[in-house]
């Protein structure tokens, strides 16, 4: 009978053992499963054979999320490169140039795909604990990097064209995916669609009404930072001409809270922001005929 118990007590220790251990490794496993990051395409212009967009990104699950990589794929719309022509994909401003994120690795193997129409990049994971990875404010939405998507003729297509984020059910190609840390901010998690963590905002627009509201070659590369900012931020931006800038700062309803005519000498060394309130704004930049536009948000 003694034996019997001590065998008896024996199973119960390990079987006890067992479910703690799995129970441990489903609380790693779930770390991030109110993790949530919307991807975005946004701030499409033209050229008559370029077309330059932002991807953003934005956290808006429940749990606090440290950005450590984004490994993407954007395919384009049949209709979009014609004929016999050929295209490139490049970055125009790597993340670390956006003012969001200063510290991470820049995008590699950027590449376009055409057997699938793919615009694809990869990006190494930067690893929690140095400093570089990234808190992503929640509901902020933080401009990732600016994209160019290149053709060797003129775009011809008529009607409304797509960029869209690859999903992993439809497309079976490679899928986006971003590496995060949760709280306590211990283990990476890989964010996709496949898992529900992953939200896509695609761009829909024609190529004639982009060349329209662009009727100028080129734009205004326009950047702020830092963004978010606690007291000032700084405006940085290439220009074709030594012209005049005006910049005009709106809130969210549209009012005018900052409006100010400066040279191009004087313009990066121009604080913006130390007279705003906690907020979201958009700030314009026009020179001539160019305009760009930038959201900022003061903390």
């Amino acid at each position: 009978m003694k034996t019997k118990r001590i065998d008896s007590s024996y199973k119960i220790l390990i079987v006890s053992l067992f479910c703690t251990v799995f129970l441990c490794s489903l609380q790693s496993r779930g770390q991030c499963q109110n993790g949530r990051v919307q991807l975005a395409i946004s701030n499409v212009t033209a050229t008559a054979t370029t077309i330059d967009f932002d991807v953003s990104v934005k956290s808006t699950g429940l749990s606090l999320l440290l950005f450590s990589a984004y490994l993407g794929n954007i395919i384009y719309d049949n209709q979009l490169l014609p004929a016999g022509a050929t295209g490139s994909f490049s970055v125009i401003t790597q993340p670390s140039q956006t003012g969001n994120f200063p510290f991470l690795y820049n995008l590699t193997n950027v590449n376009h795909l055409p057997a699938t129409r793919q615009l694809t990049w990869t990006q190494l994971p930067t690893p929690v604990g140095t400093g570089s990875t990234v808190f992503l404010p929640p509901n902020t939405e933080l401009k990732f990097a600016r994209f160019r998507f290149s053709s060797s003729l003129p775009w011809t297509a008529t009607n409304s064209v797509s960029l869209r984020f690859a999903t992993d059910d439809l497309d079976q190609l490679r899928k986006n995916r971003v590496v995060a840390f949760c709280e306590p901010y211990s283990i990476s998690t890989d964010l996709t669609a496949g898992t529900n963590s992953l939200v896509f905002v695609n761009s829909n627009f024609s190529i004639s009404s982009v060349l329209a509201a662009n009727q100028f070659e080129g734009h205004l590369s326009l950047v702020a930072h830092p963004n978010p900012f606690t007291d000032k931020f700084l405006l940085s931006a290439q220009f074709d001409s030594s012209d005049p800038v005006t910049v005009i700062i709106y809130d969210m309803l549209g009012k005018v809270v900052e409006h100010q005519h400066i040279f191009d000498s004087g313009f990066r060394e121009y604080e913006w922001g130390t007279v705003l309130q906690s907020g979201l704004y958009n700030v314009f930049v026009t020179q001539g005929n160019q305009s760009q536009s930038v959201k900022v948000c003061k903390k």
